[in-house]
């Protein structure tokens, strides 16, 4: 469905990356050019195009409806630049993200699949993002998704625009707008910018009416909506400490091409030794540490996600063992994959569900781990040593097999190819 909405997304950054880079379309300004609506664009561009340096979050939502089916994602891009080409852009969700570049050197780095690529950092952030990130395909469109960040910013907004109408002004949010249709390819959409003393760009409502799914006899009549987002914009601002600073994840590999991500890793290798560095939030509040259990309790950590049949359908079975060995030495902790808090709390309450539950936002934590699949399980021993690490729906026989193992001062560590012991049935 991606290639045919959005075209190519041979990354990681994919969806969420199309909500950027999939801006305005466009062409010159001499004809179908309504003038309020070229002299919103050209101020727009004068505005943004004018500072050196930018902070803003993009938010895209995707919902696709049929008469039996409805689904709608979230995305969210953080995006801080600086001339003369420092930048670095950070996608969380299922597919973590993050491109930087410090001035020097652009790091492509992929903390889920523990891997980053390493390149030569070009003169300006037009080469920057055009000639080297475009080039790659790691981002698409990109004259026209980072019009701001571009030598001539007006130029690259409108570059394939065909016609463009003034709308009028309404309040889109509490916020009042300039609202505008831009026609041109890969297709038309509305475009709110403020209208007040700084003409921030605030939504984009690409039409998706003519958009097709792969399968559409299948589905029958589909319905897409698409918008972006736009806000916590800073220009030439304080931008975050360290905002260019590249920090690869500990045990991160750097490769040299895309086709290593694909590569097979044998994450199994944790197995006997010590744990890596935990620490996360917890939902409703706190924080757990790894440390803190060391020398203490046993610690298992069961990844999971509310998308996750599997794992929705393991949780109450975990929530059971976890009660039972609660006050034997055993710490449960159920690391939410990405979905916001408040989603995972409702999650919890609608099936009655008393788990600790660790917050893993942008999946770092999982990527520490290994984790390419859900439900994806690592046992600790008292010691901080990994002891056994499980994937798939585990019975609760197993787990209490384990667990009674590791309580009785044993190790279930009993060669290097032995590490997945099950218990008689």
């Amino acid at each position: 469905m991606r290639e045919i909405l959005f075209g190519r997304a041979p990354t990681a950054v994919g969806f969420s990356l199309f909500l950027v880079v999939a801006f305005i379309t466009n062409a010159t300004a001499e004809e179908g050019f309504d003038p309020k609506a070229e002299k919103v664009l050209r101020d727009t561009a004068s505005f943004l195009g004018g500072a050196d340096s930018w902070s803003y979050v993009t938010t895209s939502r995707l919902s696709v409806s049929t008469g039996d089916y409805d689904n709608e994602s979230k995305s969210r891009l953080e995006i801080n630049a600086r001339r003369p080409n420092l930048f670095r852009l950070t996608q969380g969700g299922r597919m973590p993200f993050e491109c930087i570049s410090d001035g020097s050197h652009l790091f492509l780095s992929f903390p889920q699949m523990m891997a980053y690529m390493k390149h030569e950092t070009p003169e300006d952030l037009e080469k920057l993002l055009v000639d080297k990130l475009g080039r790659m395909k790691i981002l698409e469109n990109v004259k026209l998704g980072y019009f701001h960040l571009m030598n001539d910013p007006y130029a690259a907004l409108i570059e394939a625009v065909t016609k463009a109408e003034y709308l009028g002004k309404e309040s889109l949010d509490g916020v009042p707008c300039h609202r505008m249709r831009l026609y041109g390819k890969p297709r038309n959409k509305d475009v709110w910018i403020e209208s007040g003393e700084k003409p921030l760009i605030v939504r984009i409502e690409p039409d998706m009416s003519e958009a097709k799914l792969a399968s559409p006899d299948t589905l029958g009549d589909v319905t897409i909506e698409y918008e972006i987002g736009y806000e916590d914009w800073v220009l030439d601002g304080d931008l975050p400490a360290g905002a260019f600073d590249f920090n690869p994840e500990p045990g991160s590999e750097e490769i040299s091409e895309m086709q290593e991500l694909s590569r097979p890793r044998n994450y199994w290798d944790m197995i006997g030794k010590p744990v890596p560095e935990v620490r996360m939030d917890l939902l409703g509040g706190g924080e757990f540490a790894l440390a803190d259990q060391k020398g203490k309790n046993i610690v298992f950590l069961d990844f999971w996600a509310s998308w996750c049949g599997p794992c929705v359908y393991g949780l109450p079975h975990l929530a059971t063992v976890a009660k039972e060995y609660k006050d034997r030495g055993v710490v449960v902790v159920a690391v939410n994959l990405g979905d916001p808090a408040e989603d995972v709390a409702s999650f919890l309450k609608q099936r009655e569900l008393e788990l600790t539950v660790g917050l893993d936002r942008d999946k770092r934590l999982g990527a520490r781990f290994g984790v390419r699949g859900i439900p994806h399980q690592v046992l600790i021993g008292k010691d901080g040593t990994v002891e056994s690490i499980m994937q798939g729906f585990r019975s609760p026989e197993e787990l209490k097999f384990k667990f009674d193992t590791l309580l009785s001062g044993k190790s279930l560590i009993e060669s290097a190819t032995d590490t997945q012991e099950t218990p008689p049935r």
